[in-house]
């Protein structure tokens, strides 16, 4: 009774819901393994939601990259509405730029991006190890990839061509994504706010992992091979992506 009922005190979404009970259904089952409480509890949870089909195009990456870098668009094509003049109005935020970049080449969650440490970048031999030292994995697989060389030095080079500070004899320690030298614990706020600046809507960091996916089941590359390369299980990847392959 009191489950069906959490979502109308809580005046959130279905998906919300079925989150926080999914946490509490995890506590009592732990709690029941750790023999804290003689028996469990049925949580009875709302059917999972949609798929969000939001991605980017490659236009709309390019735009949330330059507004990144302090770019703002000054006038607009009137049948298609893509900016034609653009002007640097704000302050170049670099580390936005690189999460951007990262995130797009690689299709990782936001948190496996924050966390990544320089000591885990191979540039010369183009791998990437997302995992963190010490710290078991969870559902949340998080990847250890390897790309082509040009593919995965990318990144770090383009955001050492546009700021002559880039640390380049520091890069093995240390984190990728910093501001003012410090790690960076969420970066919403500086993405929402490119994001407005090139009016793109329904964008979150999690838009990044969705657009990487599509992206790469466009090109029609084997599914499996890219369920291995996002870190995400066969059977969910081909449900929530595997229509955008062209052999679908």
């Amino acid at each position: 009774m009191l489950c069906p009922s959490y979502q109308t005190w809580r005046k959130v979404s279905a998906s919300t819901v079925r989150r926080d009970l999914g946490a509490l259904q995890s506590a009592i089952k732990h709690s029941f393994q750790a023999q804290l409480i003689t028996r469990t509890v049925v949580v009875s949870r709302p059917p999972e939601s949609l798929p969000r089909e939001r991605w980017l195009s490659r236009t709309e990456a390019a735009m949330l990259v330059a507004a990144a870098l302090g770019f703002q668009p000054t006038a607009c094509d009137i049948k298609s509405r893509l900016p034609l003049t653009w002007k640097r109005i704000y302050r170049p935020q670099f580390h936005l730029c690189l999460f951007l970049l990262v995130g797009l080449y690689t299709g990782q969650r936001k948190e496996a991006i924050l966390s990544l440490r320089w000591s885990r970048v191979d540039l010369s031999r183009g791998k990437i190890d997302f995992r963190r030292e010490g710290t078991p994995e969870t559902k949340k697989e998080k990847a250890r990839q390897r790309q082509k060389r040009k593919e995965a030095c990318v990144p770090y080079h383009r955001v050492c061509v546009l700021t002559s500070s880039a640390p380049r004899e520091t890069v093995t320690i240390g984190h990728v994504i910093l501001w003012e030298v410090e790690a960076i614990e969420d970066i919403n706020t500086a993405f929402n706010n490119a994001a407005k600046r090139v009016y793109l809507s329904d964008v979150s960091p999690q838009t990044l992992k969705h657009t990487s996916a599509k992206w790469l089941m466009q090109l029609g590359i084997d599914p499996f091979k890219v369920s291995d390369f996002l870190a995400t299980s066969v059977p969910r990847f081909l449900k929530h992506y595997g229509h955008h392959n062209p052999d679908h």
